[in-house]
């Protein structure tokens, strides 16, 4: 689990928000997709991606407890086979 420094309600709003947001979540899907697509076994041992908020660029983190940078958004494995999942449904 990540944990956070400041704990303020407006950083904890923003975090939430962010992780909520589809551009960043797609982003990470992709970054893991194409992992998957070349190391399979890598992959599946991912714990999650840690994506840029400003660049939407990432990495795919191996560690139960990522240590983040402030623009950085860690989006779980968990997530993004749910929100897989559930792509094509809402389409």
């Amino acid at each position: 689990m990540v944990q956070q420094l400041d704990s303020t309600p407006e950083t904890s709003t923003d975090v939430s928000t962010q992780l909520r947001d589809p551009y960043i979540i797609k982003a990470a899907q992709y970054i893991y997709q194409k992992c998957y697509e070349i190391y399979p076994k890598k992959a599946e041992q991912t714990q999650g991606v840690a994506i840029d908020r400003e660049t939407y660029r990432g990495q795919l983190i191996f560690q139960d407890n990522p240590i983040l940078l402030p623009w950085e958004s860690f989006i779980p494995s968990e997530q993004l086979h749910s929100e897989a999942l559930s792509e094509p449904s809402s389409t």
